[in-house]
């Protein structure tokens, strides 16, 4: 018997300890440096992205027609984070490394 409480508290104790991991950094952004200015647009199919992005982001929304979209980094407070306004269109203007969005992709 004490063996079975003995073993279910080391159980419990182990499941815990993600719980108190520091968090991790998925993707390290600097919002602060003054990013890379880009335009892409193509009238015959109705695109128009435009904006700045971090160093080392880019823009997929090409796959798509009848699209505007404007990526700006902002401030909130101490929060910098960027914005992506998209003004037409349908579903989201995708970065490049968020995979295949295209019409029959899983």
């Amino acid at each position: 018997m004490k063996m079975t409480t003995l073993t279910s508290w080391i159980l419990l104790v182990a499941s815990s300890l993600p719980a108190f991991a520091e968090p991790q950094v998925i993707l390290d952004t600097d919002f602060d440096g003054p990013g890379k200015a880009f335009s892409q647009i193509d009238s015959s199919k109705g695109l128009r992205i435009t904006g700045t992005l971090p160093e080392g982001w880019s823009d997929n929304s090409a796959w798509k027609d009848k699209v505007a979209a404007d990526y700006k980094p902002v401030a909130e407070g101490e929060r910098r984070f960027l914005r992506v306004e998209q003004t037409s269109g349908e579903g989201q203007a995708p970065f490049a490394d968020a995979g295949d969005h295209s019409e029959g992709s899983d």
